[in-house]
């Protein structure tokens, strides 16, 4: 695998894992799991919900499912297809799909997971639709976006860091846990009507707290470089983005981390909203 690709199963591996697992099992999905499935995992990085499926559903079962992974890009669904073969989740496949006009035939799944998805879509409520389109009746949806707490810890060490850079660093103080305009993602309340609003029946929505272990500054850039990069393409202006590249923001970045924690890694408080329901048709 390449560099990137093997950054974000670690990321897979050690940080979604426990999130995922809780959304398999508010799915139904386990250990007690007899029947064939026909599963989607809908864009969602190293796929760690189909990761989460082979570990807790018999092997048996998923032998006789259907289990998919889509993402847009080709580049993730080429790293899914390398985990396929690396860790032995036979007859799993990947398929280039967009989020919300997925193609896929009505009535044709029995679980959808949109993982870490909705609240950076730009359509999220296409996204929903087309999950419950695809989904059979008595089929199950589910899906995560991050709670409003979810972004203190790291947000708390940017903030902070910007404010020590050898020129002005713009940072305004808007809602974090989403990009898209549509709902509130980041509100478990919000999440819930909304899923009751399409329809869906026994509609849980709950919040996954947890740690994330950060190893040291340079994994906290592996984990929210993307992240600084959103913030700074989308509220500074040309001039101060020519003058002061991305590359330099993370080298500033890395060395105030450095010097905060002392070159050790840290832990900080994550918050995850789960949501799950199932399809009434």
């Amino acid at each position: 695998m390449d560099d990137w690709e093997q950054k974000l199963v670690d990321i897979s591996r050690n940080i979604m894992g426990p999130l995922n697992a809780r959304v398999l099992r508010q799915m139904g999905l386990g250990q007690t799991t007899t029947a064939p499935i026909a599963f989607l995992e809908n864009a969602c990085q190293a796929a760690p919900a189909v990761q989460e499926l082979f570990k807790t559903v018999n092997r048996n079962v998923l032998s006789e499912s259907l289990v998919l992974f889509g993402d847009k890009e080709k580049k993730m669904v080429d790293l899914f297809e390398k985990r396929v073969e690396c860790e032995g989740w036979t007859g799993a496949k990947g398929m280039l799909v967009d989020t919300s006009t997925s193609g896929l035939e009505d009535s044709s799944l029995t679980h959808v997971v949109a993982g870490l998805t909705l609240h950076l879509a730009p359509s999220p409520d296409d996204v929903v639709n087309d999950a419950i389109r695809i989904l059979k009746p008595g089929g199950v949806f589910g899906c995560t976006t991050p709670h409003a707490l979810h972004t203190d810890g790291w947000m708390t060490d940017l903030k902070a860091a910007f404010e020590t850079f050898p020129f002005h660093a713009p940072l305004s103080d808007k809602e974090r846990s989403q990009i898209t305009e549509f709902g509130r993602w980041y509100d478990e309340l919000w999440v819930e009507e909304y899923l009751k609003s399409k329809g869906l029946t026994d509609v849980q929505v709950g919040i996954e707290h947890g740690a994330v272990e950060v190893k040291n500054a340079k994994h906290w850039i592996e984990v929210f470089g993307p992240a600084v990069a959103w913030i700074v393409g989308s509220e500074w202006d040309e001039k101060l983005k020519e003058e002061h590249p991305l590359s330099e923001v993370h080298q500033l970045l890395e060395a105030f981390l450095e010097k905060k924690y002392g070159g050790e890694g840290w832990n900080f408080k994550s918050a995850i909203i789960v949501g799950t329901g199932t399809v009434c048709k």
